[in-house]
């Protein structure tokens, strides 16, 4: 996983002193497969789940997940490699926010408050405030859309509007997924979904925007791969930046359930 180091017997004595005070962690775990890129130190990042965590703590976890895993010297972290399989302690589970609590929030800072302008200037209000929106309350906005989106699917009596999307060929590569407000047919768009398939039929990316507030629009506000990175769009939507990596069973039911609509209105 990581380059080969030479480390001096100082780095040494460290590692293991500080490997032989970590406490051992006695708590529920869950299997994680090495990717490309990690790192103990990123590995910990995750785990912490936790806006501006300090040095000190993204290190007491880097050892507590070394513990866990029997990397009793300095080398052992270095001899992991992509595709092992580690074990990372189980995040704190935080209260979500309702999608109705993060929409007001991203609306209060979009919106001018106490003034009535025309659309024009209420547009570019927004625009000059984009960035104001902090990448913690964004990802709470998406990460409260997955959560209304799973609902709405499946849910049996939402009225969805369902279209095949297209790209450059005369096969489909997608589907398009519109859900109307209160629940009706036709009338104002309360959210909509694009779910992209590979060449195998698979989905590949969901873009969504979660309902309440609209972002970007000219783009979806939010997209999410298959391997559950959580992304905004960047650059007037050319492109996509990650928000956070969101642990499978944020993110999975959601796959799962726009692949049965892909296998149900695709074949």
């Amino acid at each position: 996983m990581f380059n080969s180091v030479t480390y001096t017997a100082e780095e040494k004595a460290y590692y293991n002193s500080k490997y032989s005070t970590t406490p051992s962690y006695n708590g529920e775990k869950t299997a994680y497969k090495i990717k490309k890129g990690d790192n103990f130190w990123n590995l910990a990042k995750k785990a912490i789940d936790k806006d501006n965590a300090t040095n000190a703590e993204i290190s007491d976890m880097m050892y507590s997940i070394a513990k866990l895993n029997g990397c009793k010297t300095i080398e052992s972290i270095n001899s992991i490699d992509v595709g092992d399989v580690i074990y990372l302690p189980n995040k704190t589970k935080k209260e979500k926010l309702d999608v109705k609590e993060t929409a007001a929030r991203i609306n209060s800072i979009l919106t001018p408050q106490g003034q009535k302008l025309n659309y024009s200037k209420a547009y570019l209000y927004k625009l000059q405030h984009v960035n104001d929106i902090p990448e913690s309350l964004y990802a709470a906005h998406g990460e409260a859309g997955i959560d209304y989106w799973n609902t709405v699917l499946n849910d049996k009596q939402s009225n969805l509007t369902i279209e095949k999307s297209y790209t450059y060929s005369a096969k489909p590569t997608g589907l398009h997924i519109v859900k109307r407000d209160n629940n009706k047919k036709y009338g104002s768009t309360e959210a909509h979904l694009l779910v992209q398939i590979d060449k195998n039929g698979q989905v590949s990316s969901v873009s969504y925007n979660s309902p309440g507030a609209t972002v970007h629009e000219t783009s979806f506000d939010f997209e999410l791969d298959a391997d559950g990175n959580l992304k905004k769009p960047v650059m007037m939507g050319a492109r996509y930046k990650t928000l956070k990596e969101l642990p499978e069973g944020e993110y999975q039911s959601l796959i799962k359930t726009l692949q049965q609509y892909i296998d149900k209105e695709l074949k």
